[in-house]
């Protein structure tokens, strides 16, 4: 496991793809009742889109780990990196995104496509304010 990404958030999706290759599989329990909490940074336009491209980091490192070829299939993803952020610059010019703070759609393909396309250059840890409520674990 790399350390790197229980700083970064995407511990879990590499303890997923652990599980898968050993055989282990996840179940639905309908009535579990889980709740988290959300903190008001993690909710703006700002916070999602960097998420993204982090995201898209990890599924880059993921995939080409897990992969039979991984030079393919990096190539593969950069093409479809550089696909993403291409339809993301048409997609905000195109639709005047850039005149609104709420529309994000083309931002969003956009840190898909750099999230692939600088897989190694790693967002990493995002900063975050303290929130009344938190609990000071140090």
């Amino acid at each position: 496991m790399r350390t790197a990404f229980g700083d970064a958030g995407g511990e879990d999706a590499e303890m997923f793809v652990r599980l898968y290759r050993q055989g282990r599989r996840f179940v639905w329990a309908a009535k579990a009742f889980v709740t988290e909490t959300v903190t008001p940074n993690r909710t703006t336009i700002a916070y999602r889109l960097i998420r993204t491209r982090r995201e898209a980091q990890h599924y880059v490192s993921i995939y080409v780990d897990a992969a039979k070829n991984p030079a393919l299939t990096l190539t593969i993803l950069m093409f479809k990196g550089a696909i993403q952020f291409l339809a993301g610059v048409l997609l905000f010019t195109g639709t005047g995104e850039f005149l609104s703070h709420k529309r994000i759609g083309g931002r969003l393909l956009m840190q898909h496509g750099l999230g692939k396309l600088l897989w190694r250059r790693s967002v990493g840890y995002i900063s975050e304010p303290r929130w009344v409520g938190q609990v000071d674990n140090t």
